[in-house]
């Protein structure tokens, strides 16, 4: 699945209910493009920042890996910063 990050409003991925507010990683720049996959695997464009972005995550023992996007946004932005 590909998500622009300029909209009005998203989806999270597999949720077919109402739209949600705002941009999907509000952390991140209105340029960002995300292709996601399975248990949190990405691959994050932004053109702004010249910056290119593969994540690539593994289930340890059966459990999902810790959340990636707000804490790699907020990290980025602080050393940007």
């Amino acid at each position: 699945c590909w998500y622009n990050n300029d909209q009005s409003h998203h989806r999270l991925p597999g949720d077919e209910g109402e739209p949600r507010p705002g941009p999907l990683l509000g952390d991140a720049p209105p340029d960002t493009i995300v292709a996601r996959g399975a248990v949190e695997n990405r691959l994050v464009v932004v053109p702004s920042l010249e910056l290119v972005v593969a994540h690539t995550a593994r289930p340890v023992g059966g459990e999902r890996p810790p959340p990636f996007d707000r804490p790699f946004w907020r990290q980025l932005a602080n050393t940007a910063g």
